[in-house]
């Protein structure tokens, strides 16, 4: 070395420029490998937090199927029954208020309403607007059964022609409702555009009903009346005990309620249409949780101290393919009004990505209303993201010159 040094232009520091090329390349190779295992602790640590991430959707899931089978087995004595029925409208009926034949089921009663707002042959004509019909499902229950009943039809309207049996039209509609007292449901209007007149087509209706109990067939002493704003609910105590911790305590307290058997819920903000909601939700056929529903389902859920229902909603929330819901918005509920760990934890996990967590939750109009410790956390993993995204950037980038180093460093 010494040799070469003396043949060769040395610098100040007594080398010339093959020492400090391979100084040079000696330290760029130092500092790859101290990126490279810094990287590998970084993505040991990420998928040590993936792997427990996906230990508790699977202990999630199962616990979710093990309460499945718990609700079942512990279930007071439900049972669900599947009745159809084929109704075969009149060609001579009068489709400006048409109402079809009851259909007639252990106290329940379907009835289907047709309404052709213009015919086809006027509409051909040029005398009338465009051909539709409207289809309404009505449910009554004509007395007081032995169990509230929860259900569930789907009616199907269909129109063929009478020559070549050819289907001009279809409409289906569906209604869900939970029957406690005599009274009457209208389900939501459907419509359709017929092709032909109905007179001049085979009109049939097929009725496919479920129907469930939500209790002991025969009543007995696990009835119990549940008066939400005047309103009377029919529950099995044994049932909903299962579900909410607030209301075994209350079955069970010896108080003037117990006495009664009628229990009132006098929560200001809690409606009678807000608690039959969360029993559709809890009961054996399980209503889907929606963006509709879910915020009551929450605050219910909450008041009445039920953690099973807090992981159904969970569930719902973590499926963001299934909603259209902000993740800010989803969070801001999971960190400041309820503790919602599992929705806490995928966010978080989510948001190491500092785009996304910059697009979903920085900019969002709930940022402002999260708590500061909150807020201090997110800028922290804010920070901690932008970092990792300037690493790896450098990690990718050409090496600068000498000179624009000696330009930095003058700078």
């Amino acid at each position: 070395l010494n040799k070469d040094c003396s043949n060769s232009q040395m610098d100040e520091n007594g080398l010339n420029g093959e020492d400090v090329e391979i100084i040079g390349e000696r330290m760029s190779r130092k500092r790859k490998i101290d990126d490279r295992e810094e990287t590998d602790d970084v993505i040991i640590e990420l998928r040590k937090k993936v792997l427990q991430l996906e230990k508790e959707k699977l202990e999630l899931k199962s616990e979710r199927d093990q309460f499945k089978k718990r609700v079942q087995s512990l279930e007071p004595g439900t049972s669900s029954k599947v009745f159809t029925q084929k109704i075969r409208v009149d060609n001579n009926a009068d489709f400006t208020k048409y109402r079809s034949p009851p259909f007639r089921v252990n106290g329940i009663e379907i009835t289907v309403g047709i309404k052709e707002s213009t015919s086809y042959t006027d509409y051909i004509n040029g005398s009338g607007n465009a051909p539709e019909v409207e289809v309404t499902p009505y449910v009554n229950m004509d007395a007081y059964g032995a169990v509230a009943k929860d259900i569930f039809a789907v009616i199907t309207v269909t129109q063929r022609r009478r020559v070549n049996s050819r289907r001009v039209g279809k409409c289906r509609a569906t209604v869900r409702t939970l029957m406690y007292r005599p009274a009457e449901f209208e389900g939501k209007v459907e419509t359709f555009e017929p092709t032909d007149d109905l007179c001049n087509s085979h009109t049939n209706i097929h009725i496919t009903l479920v129907v469930q109990g939500s209790g002991h067939p025969g009543g007995g002493s696990d009835w119990r009346i549940v008066v939400v704003k005047g309103k009377e609910f029919r529950v099995s105590a044994a049932y909903l005990s299962q579900w909410s911790q607030f209301f075994r305590a209350y079955f069970e307290a010896d108080m003037e309620e117990k006495k009664k058997g009628i229990y009132p819920i006098k929560d200001p903000d809690i409606s009678a249409a807000d608690f039959e909601e969360m029993l559709l939700v809890i009961f054996p056929t399980q209503k889907a949780i929606n963006e509709d529903n879910y915020e009551v389902l929450l605050k219910l859920a909450n008041r009445f101290e039920m953690p099973d229902l807090f992981r159904r909603i969970e569930t719902f929330m973590l499926d963001l393919k299934s909603h259209s819901l902000s993740p800010a918005w989803l969070f801001l509920l999971a960190i400041n009004t309820y503790d919602l760990p599992a929705v806490q934890a995928m966010f978080l996990h989510r948001w190491r990505n500092d785009g996304r967590l910059m697009d979903e939750l920085l900019t969002s109009e709930f940022y402002d209303a999260l708590k500061p410790s909150t807020r201090n956390m997110i800028n922290e993993r804010f920070t901690e993201a932008c970092l990792r995204r300037d690493q790896r950037h450098f990690r990718v980038s050409p090496p600068q010159s000498d000179d624009s180093e000696n330009d930095s460093d003058s700078d």
